[in-house]
């Protein structure tokens, strides 16, 4: 299946109010800007191509800021492993750098378009399969460079490009393209997520909108074994808030789940009640496999070989590894500890010594190894899920073109990593916030989170790390109707 990057002007339609500020772009929030590219997408996805949306998957509208050095790498990344390249080359500066890298590439195919009122770049002119006699070093499979005079034929031109190089790929006039919404709330150990996807049959989940709290709902379980009336009314509260939003938004279903927490309290039931008694909403409460078997399922749905590879589910008060190859159930690795088991014993009150961060690599690799006397097979990539790609661009840390997979394009090698999981860890948490614009309330379990992974790591023999925003909501969203 191939794969398109859509290209088009971002900082333009987003609303940041001056150049001096100090961020380098705003959010997009005319609505019928994001709606036409996303029709444009539909053309796209009704011929069964993977997409990136590089203004919505990769910072959802800007409502997820990067720095440019962060967002800029990660989008050539996105250019790089894509089939076709197309943009509205008109007034975006942003897309003709695109082009020009895909252009240096070689091997891609590029369609163009612009509003014939508008004259975009000269350059693009230079481009093979165009007026120019040049031919560049990497030849490109093809070039399509046309004018439209509205929406519909832009929609048309796009059309007939895809018919003449895709003959046998019937596709669908592009309105509304079978898209399914659907909200899901995740109830974390330390932190409440709630995912609103956009789904079709054969297609990504894809991201409309996300958010997440920090509500720490099992430090009444590790203390007293119960949810507290406090905790339960502010799970209450903030979930009857979320699906508020979710009805805004237009999502046809909405799930809630909980994992670790939910499991070891006493009282699950009386959350349950609560929540259903307020929203109408039930709670499902997630064994242990079935998380896995979750964030799994969603991980593997994205990749286009047969490698195998480990998935790491990791959490507050639990983790899990599935290993294997798509299409394949995972061989389960549960471990019942996360992150809190190791903040617990490391606070992050000051700069972590090597030392410090050695022992508390230590204690993961010993959990683990326990728990695995009879061996786990050995991968050469690890999958490390629930935000770790944000985290990881939050941080502005390089990384390397992944080629296992249209989604997850990112990846550096286990050397480069424990590098920066030591640099992390001799940080200020404070600096750290300040420094990367993290949330001081869940960038604390970060230390730990970069320790469990290496442990990991090491426990399959990993060679490189791919990074992902991928969580529980990504499986749930492929079995949910």
């Amino acid at each position: 299946m191939p794969k398109v990057y859509i290209g088009a002007a971002f900082r333009r339609f987003s609303n940041r109010e001056s150049p001096r500020t100090e961020k380098a772009y705003g959010v997009i929030l005319d609505s019928e800007y994001v709606r036409r590219l996303e029709r444009i997408e539909d053309m796209f996805l009704a011929r069964g191509f993977h997409t990136c949306l590089p203004h919505r998957d990769e910072g959802r509208w800007g409502r997820v800021y990067y720095h440019p050095d962060a967002i800029s790498a990660l989008c050539l990344r996105h250019v790089a492993t894509s089939d076709i390249v197309f943009g509205i080359a008109e007034e975006g500066r942003g897309i003709h750098i695109e082009i020009g890298y895909a252009s240096g590439l070689g091997g891609k195919r590029i369609l163009l378009l612009y509003h014939e009122e508008c004259e975009p770049s000269t350059l693009i002119w230079g481009l093979p399969g165009t007026q120019s006699r040049w031919e560049p070093p990497h030849p490109l499979a093809d070039v399509v460079i046309r004018s439209y005079t509205d929406e519909q034929d832009l929609l048309q031109k796009i059309g007939d490009t895809l018919g003449e190089w895709f003959p046998g790929a019937a596709g669908v006039a592009g309105q509304g393209f079978g898209r399914t919404r659907v909200g899901v709330i995740d109830l974390g150990s330390h932190t409440v997520k709630l995912k609103v996807l956009d789904f079709h049959p054969g297609a990504q989940p894809i991201p409309a909108h996300e958010e997440k709290r920090s509500l720490g709902i099992i430090d009444d379980v590790l203390q007293t074994g119960r949810f507290s009336d406090e905790t339960i009314a502010a799970v209450v509260g903030l979930v009857s808030e979320w699906k508020s939003k979710c009805d805004g938004l237009g999502a046809r279903a909405i799930r809630v789940t909980g994992t670790a927490a939910l499991r070891k309290a006493e009282n699950s039931s009386a959350l349950t009640g609560a929540l259903t008694a307020a929203t109408d909403l039930s709670l499902e409460v997630l064994s242990p496999e079935t998380e896995l078997d979750l964030v799994y399922a969603g991980v593997q749905s994205t990749m286009t070989g047969d490698q195998r590879l480990a998935v790491l589910n990791l959490g507050g008060g639990s983790t899990q590894l599935g290993i294997g190859s798509r299409g394949e159930p995972p061989a389960r690795f549960l471990f019942d500890f996360g992150t809190r088991a190791l903040t617990e014993h490391w606070p992050w009150k000051d700069r972590f010594h090597q030392k410090d961060f050695d022992e508390m690599l230590s204690f993961a690799s010993g959990r683990m190894e326990q728990s695995c006397r009879d061996g786990v097979p050995k991968v050469r990539t690890i999958v490390h899920t629930g935000g770790e790609l944000d985290f990881l661009l939050k941080c502005r840390v390089p990384m390397s073109v992944c080629d296992l997979s249209p989604t997850h394009v990112s990846e550096l090698s286990l050397s480069e990593f424990t590098a920066f999981a030591a640099r992390f860890a001799a940080m200020q948490a404070s600096e750290v916030a300040d420094q990367f614009g993290l949330d001081p309330a869940w960038a604390s379990g970060s230390v730990a989170s970069n320790a469990i992974l290496l442990a990991a790591a090491r426990l399959v023999g990993a060679e490189r790390i791919v990074p992902s925003n991928f969580n529980v909501a990504d499986g749930l969203a492929l079995t949910t109707g």
